[in-house]
């Protein structure tokens, strides 16, 4: 019979999470932050559509978040199912720890981020393209044979022998027409908000919505307000012309919410290198939210992320409904796990809701009935709009030009605030100064390599119809269309290295026991 045993340590972010489990030992050692919910049958630092207990987190078509739980097979661990929460692992030798921080796993295992691999990001982007057929795909560690697993969407099983059987997650409802996905939309909204507040948590979680004049979060803040979400955040553009260019206040009142406005660019302020919780993918990154980390701690925030995936019915696009996306340029969303566990708030993305019915979601998009809210060109999402103008959005509001005014790439160093670049410029200098100068070469070569097939495959943006037809394929052929440059191909390895001290546990803590 398989148990937890809840290790909580008030030096962990609010909500991580690691279990440790032993070969043939019937119990799970969980170290956790403070703010993680825990009970005898299952954990959790989520909310989800379903009963705040074992069962309704095992069945939930919609997981915000991650956790564990005991079922008559032994162990289970949910991933997120928007792609925002993937589950990270590394086994060594007769121990596996399962985590939701890629540097709490590594930690906690003892290991670290190979020192001279340059491809982490294009790895990331490789596994998240193959939706749930990547989850047994992995990055590499600084020690042979021992890999960092990472595991988007799926459901993941604990053998007695630590082998991983992997599942997709719960599909639900299939939507049969726009009204019936309108419902099933609705009805999830609301039952994630419902599990968030439930009297039973240590914890509740209040909504609030993020906000632009972009289709996804338009809309998803209308869904949100309807549900009884009051409070909205956006953010400013002060360096642009128009600095309120996706500036989502006006769209905030006319769906009844109070909205505060926030300057993309004041994180740059910040005196410490915090840029490191929100640059773990390295492309398109979102580190405009750290200057209101403050705001977001014990929320759940409404997002948009992800509607490209669903709601985009622009030329022609067939999803899968196995969260395939091998057309995929970067992995958007994931950088800022980090920020979310250290503050202690949790994520529901609408347009993620029943992705695993993605065609049909958008046959329904391309439907006769739809046409009044499609507007053609390469910018055209009918459910969005008719959600939010259903709702009382002008369309001459939003939806317009697609902005992503909040999304910045750590491959530049104008993305960095100050402090944060002298602190990964040193770690760079001093990590590659360590590695033997042979090696320094190769993988130098390696990367120059790896850029001239990127320009001669895809002349720079552009990626070939048989390559998105083959994610298998390694990233070069695949091709994302950002090209990073050699003094940014470390940024994963310094996020580790900068964040690590806020994972070490004391010796033997695993003693220490609730």
């Amino acid at each position: 019979m398989q148990s937890f045993r809840y290790v909580p340590h008030d030096s962990l972010p609010a909500l991580a999470w690691c279990a440790r489990i032993r070969r043939g030992s019937g119990v799970a050692t969980v170290f956790h932050g403070m703010e993680v919910e825990t009970s005898p049958g299952f954990f959790a630092e989520a909310a989800w559509n379903g009963g705040l207990d074992a069962a309704g987190l095992r069945t939930a078509s919609v997981v915000c978040g991650t956790g564990g739980m005991i079922d008559a097979s032994g162990l289970v661990f949910r991933a997120g199912t928007d792609g925002l929460c993937p589950l990270f692992s590394v086994r060594h030798r007769d121990v596996l720890h399962v985590s939701n921080s890629p540097v709490f796993a590594l930690t906690a295992a003892g290991e670290k981020p190979d020192p001279l691999y340059p491809f982490y990001s294009h790895g990331l982007l490789r596994i998240f393209r193959r939706g749930v057929h990547g989850s047994r795909e992995s990055l590499p560690t600084a020690s042979p044979g021992v890999k960092l697993g990472v595991h988007f969407y799926v459901v993941v099983r604990i053998g007695p022998d630590l082998a991983m059987e992997l599942e997709a997650p719960p599909a639900g409802d299939e939507p049969t027409d726009w009204r019936h996905y309108e419902r099933l939309l609705e009805q999830a909204v609301r039952g994630v908000f419902a599990n968030a507040r439930d009297p039973a948590r240590h914890k509740a979680y209040v909504p609030i919505a993020q906000v632009s004049r972009g289709y996804d979060s338009t809309a998803s803040a209308a869904l949100a307000a309807a549900a009884g979400c009051v409070e909205a955040v956006t953010i400013r553009d002060s360096r642009a012309v128009d600095p309120a260019r996706d500036d989502g206040t006006a769209t905030a009142t006319r769906l009844g919410m109070c909205c505060r406005s926030f300057d993309r660019w004041d994180y740059r302020q910040r005196p410490e290198a915090s840029d490191a919780e929100c640059a773990f993918a390295t492309v398109t990154t979102a580190p405009a939210w750290l200057a209101i980390d403050g705001v977001f701690a014990g929320r759940l925030v409404v997002a948009g992320t992800h509607g490209d995936c669903t709601w985009d019915v622009s030329g022609g696009k067939t999803p899968s409904n196995d969260l395939e996306r091998p057309a995929a340029t970067a992995v958007v969303g994931v950088s800022g796990l980090e920020f979310r566990l250290r503050v202690g708030f949790l994520q529901l993305n609408p347009p993620t809701i029943g992705m695993r019915h993605a065609r049909k979601v958008a046959a329904i998009g391309r439907s006769a009935e739809m046409r009044p809210w499609s507007i053609g060109g390469s910018y055209d999402r009918p459910v969005p709009r008719r959600i939010a103008e259903d709702r009382g959005v002008p369309r001459s509001t939003f939806g317009m030009t697609k902005i992503a005014g909040g999304h910045s790439h750590f491959y530049r160093a104008e993305t960095f605030s100050p402090a944060a670049l002298r602190d990964y410029d040193a770690f760079r200098t001093r990590s590659l100064a360590a590695a033997p100068a042979l090696k320094r070469a190769v993988a130098r070569l390696r990367c120059a390599a790896e850029q001239a097939a990127w320009l001669c495959l895809h002349e720079g943006r552009r990626r070939s119809a048989v390559a998105m037809l083959l994610p298998w394929q390694p990233v070069v052929v695949t091709g994302g269309r950002h090209s990073i440059p050699w003094r940014f191909r470390f940024v994963f390895q310094w996020v580790c290295d900068t964040l690590t001290p806020r994972y070490r546990l004391p010796e033997h803590e695993e003693d220490r026991t609730t």
